[in-house]
This record gives C-alpha cells, structure tokens and sequence, in this order.
C-alpha cells in the first residue's frame, strides 16, 4: 500500500495503557490488527484505610508491558526487523514520579483518588488560576494535588521526585532512556500551560511544587530508540524509533479522523468523554467544559463526559449475566430485541450532568412505570434503557460543546469498546438526529496512535493526511428517521426526570 508517498510492508507496535487495562498491537503498513494482547490492572494492596487508593508496583507495570510485547510479537510470528516503530499512548491523569536517576518511586492511574482532600485545598485556594491555566477541575484528578498528597503522607518519597511524568511518557522512557512529555499527555496530568504549551512551572512553584524541567516533544515526532536495557527486557532489537503519541483520547480523534475545528469525536470506553477541536482555548466563565490540547499544534479541545459510561454498563451486564462469559453479547441481544423507549423504563447510572468539572456522587438507578402487574418491564427494558442514558448523556455533551464554543457540530464520529453492543450506535444516531461514522476499530485510540508513529516515521506527510486516511475508512449509521423523532421526545423527557433526580440527596 502507498502511504505518504513511501511503499512500506512494515509494522508498528501500538503500547495503550488505558483505564481498565494494557494493550499492546501489532499493526500492518495498511492499519489492519494483525494480533492483539491485554492485561486487566494489578494494583498494589492499599495501606490506606478507604477505598480511593489505587497504586501501581512500577516494576509489575513495566514488566506487564514487556510480557505484551513478546506475547503480541509471537501471535503474529513478526519479525523483529519488521517492526518499524512503537508508538505509545495513555489514559489521562496517571503519574509515574521519578528521582534524578530515573528510578520510580510512585506510580499513580488515573483511578487513584487518594487526593482528595488535597486537591479540595487547592480548589479552594487557587480554582480559578489553575482552571485559567490547566484548563481542568477539579484539582483532586490531577498531578498537583497527587505530588501534594505525596508530600503530606510519604514525606520521604517526596523529597526524591524529581520528575512527575505522564504514564505514557514513563514508558517512552523506560523503551528509550529519555526523559520528555508530549503536550497532550502533560495537559491531561494538569501539568501544562495549554495556552503557550509548556509546562506550567511558575503555577506549581505557586502551589508548592518544585520539579525538574524536562523537554516537550509533538506526538508525530520520535522521541528515541529502544535502547540496550529495554531491548532485553522485551526482546526488541535495539534502535527501534519510539513515538509517544499523546493522550489516549486524542489519539481516538485521530483514528476516527477528528482532526479540524468543529468536529466532535466520542471515544466510549470505560468512561465517554466527548470532544471537539477548536482553534483557542475555550474557558467558559461556569467551567463547565475542560480545555486542553489536541494532536497538532495550533488546535486545542472542548470537552465534555457521559461519565463511567462503559463501566456502568458492565456492571448491569454482570448483574443480569453472572460472570458468564458471553454476558455482553447476551445482554446486547435483549437489548436489541426491546423497543425505543424501553417500555418506560430509564437509565441513570453515570449521572446526567455532563460536566466533567463536577463529578461526585449523585443520585441514579432505575426509573419505571409502576405497579410492575400492569409493565412488561424486564431484563430487555433494563438492558435499552441503560444505552438509551447513555446516548441521552452523550447528546448532552453534544449541546453543552455547542453552547460553550458557539459553534454547531461539523461531524459527530463514535469510537470506543461500546461499538462492539450493537444496538448503541443506531440509539445514538437516532437521538443526535445525525448520520454517526463509527471507527471500524473499536480501539479507535490504538488506532490513532499508529497513525501518530506512521507520520512519525515518514509514511503520511502530516497528521493531516493521517487524520484523511483515517476518515475514508469510517463507516457510516444513518438515523431511522421514525426512531429520531420518537428519540426526541424520550430524550426531552428524559432529561427532565434527570433535573428532578438532581434534587435528590443521598
């Protein structure tokens, strides 16, 4: 295949450490998965005595990392002089602290809430200029308030961080030996000025926070060359150019071909975040939107979220199922045998507010037509009505995007684990009212990260032409048009019982 103008057969290594677990792939020069391997998150045992901790042994992390490769390697029988690059990409919010030396002392994902109080402190002290800055609250997700819980309760540790970096920047660094962060990475951590793209060291040296400056690289660029230690540990030849690709979410825009202002792409996964590209900053005065940075210099993102989305749905799926091991294909077929509207019934299992600046617990579960004699409500409702919610919380999303950047929706692209439930795409199209391209990888991130190295390494002239090759290849849903119009009202009304639940404490 011809791509960028260079005849290549060669084949990229994609490392995506997302929320729920690690990934490694094994792509061909046309974008085609050749083999897959993953590992559900070990974390260690907490000492904490609360449920919020969560904390990586940095040796198991890297070494999960390693068996991946070699598993992924050997499924596909590849070559090693056939793997033309790594790229690497992350969920957001997850830290790995180092000393001078490059030894990891704290490695924290995304899930660790330890923070809390820590980051309510600086919310409450300094909302404002870190939003200002960062572009995200609240505080407790984030870098600042993890390196001050450090300090507060493992003073010793503390006193050796010499470098906070991203997770997917620790792995480049444990291929390469270099130490660097790629902007998206560094402005999903908290630890970015998102207006200039650099770090943003004089708002941490305000908060308290002092660490060593390190380089800023794009996510089209090599970063380095699997060296010597890395190559034995994965049996990598050595040399091999590495790329990290940026923030797994953006790296999902990119695999779904989102790449210019106006356009919107939802990666529904674990959580749904939804995100479109604008030319600036966009900081609503409410701070209802995070703001942060895309791929490619000069564009930046809004962004909203439908919460643990996928999560959520799990979650039913092993109540309904058991641990049986077809319970997503079982719970994906009642759910398609119920009709729009779920007999009455509606989902509210990851809130409705889609703003990601105020998560916390609310008030949720299942609302439906009583006395249960006179429904037909059954496992069929409960199994719709939860993808209903969720296609409800995305068009939220969708409409508070619009309203916070002034700007309609360009194009609406679906990517995420929830593509495999086959009903949810039409919901969603149905209830945007809009024709809905879905990434014909449900890994849409691994995707884009490929598409990052491939740039990288010469094979497209831009993440441009990247983001175009990507776009031909999205399949097309086109809404029912009886179902859009039965969606607008269930939608409506959906929306309305989720102001009132607003208003009930737990």
């Amino acid at each position: 295949m011809r791509l960028g103008n260079i005849v290549s057969s060669r084949r990229i290594i994609v490392l995506d450490a997302g929320t729920s677990r690690a990934r490694c792939h094994l792509f061909d020069a046309d974008g085609r998965v050749l083999a897959s391997a993953s590992r559900e998150w070990r974390f260690i045992a907490a000492s904490e005595p609360y449920s919020l901790a969560r904390e990586w042994q940095p040796s198991q992390l890297w070494q999960t990392f390693c068996y991946l490769i070699a598993e992924c390697a050997a499924a596909a029988s590849a070559s090693s002089a056939e793997i033309a690059a790594i790229a690497v990409t992350s969920q957001r919010q997850a830290i790995v602290c180092l000393d001078r030396a490059g030894n990891a002392i704290y490695a924290s994902p995304n899930l660790d809430l330890r923070a809390l109080f820590e980051g309510g402190l600086l919310d409450e002290r300094h909302a404002d200029r870190i939003y200002a800055t960062t572009g995200h609250l609240p505080s407790f997700l984030f870098a600042p308030a993890k390196l001050r819980w450090l300090q507060a309760n493992r003073t010793r540790e503390y006193a050796r961080v010499a470098y906070a970096l991203p997770l997917a920047d620790w792995l480049t660094y444990r291929l390469t030996g270099v130490i660097a962060s790629e902007p998206t990475l560094a402005a999903g951590a908290g630890l970015l000025d998102i207006h200039s793209r650099r770090l943003c060291t004089p708002l941490l040296s305000d908060l308290g926070i002092t660490l060593d400056p390190i380089p800023l690289h794009d996510a089209a660029a090599v970063v380095g060359n699997v060296s010597a230690v890395a190559a034995r540990d994965t049996t990598l030849p050595k040399g091999i150019p590495v790329i990290t690709a940026g923030a797994d979410t953006q790296c999902g825009l990119l695999g779904m071909g989102i790449h210019n202002p106006a356009e919107i792409g939802i990666i529904a996964g674990w959580s749904a975040p939804a995100q479109m590209i604008t030319a600036q900053p966009i900081l609503p005065a409410e701070r209802g939107v995070w703001a942060s940075c895309y791929l490619a210099p000069g564009r930046w993102i809004a962004e909203t979220s439908a919460g643990d989305a996928g999560n959520a749905y799990a979650w039913l799926a092993s109540v309904l199922f058991g641990d049986a091991p077809d319970r997503f294909e079982r719970i994906s077929r009642i759910a398609q045998a119920s009709e729009p509207g779920a007999d009455g019934a509606m989902a509210f299992l990851s809130g409705s507010d889609p703003s990601p600046t105020a998560p916390g617990l609310a008030a949720g579960g299942f609302v439906f037509p009583i006395p249960l004699t006179l429904s037909p409500l059954g496992r069929a409702s409960l199994a719709r009505s939860a993808l209903e919610s969720i296609a409800y919380k995305l068009a939220a999303c969708v409409e508070q995007l619009e309203s916070a950047t002034g700007a309609d929706a360009a194009a609406i692209a679906l990517g995420g684990g929830m593509t495999r439930v086959k009903p949810f795409a039409a919901i969603l199209a149905a209830t945007l009212g809009k024709p809905l391209p879905i990434s014909p990888l449900p890994d849409a991130t691994a995707a884009g990260a490929r598409l990052c190295a491939a740039t990288a390494i010469g094979e497209y002239t831009s993440l441009d032409e990247a983001a175009r090759f990507a776009k031909q290849s999205m399949r097309v849903i086109a809404p029912d048009a009886y179902d859009s119009a039965t969606y607008r009202d269930l939608y409506r009304r959906w929306q309305e019982t989720a102001q009132r639940l607003q208003s009930v404490n737990l």
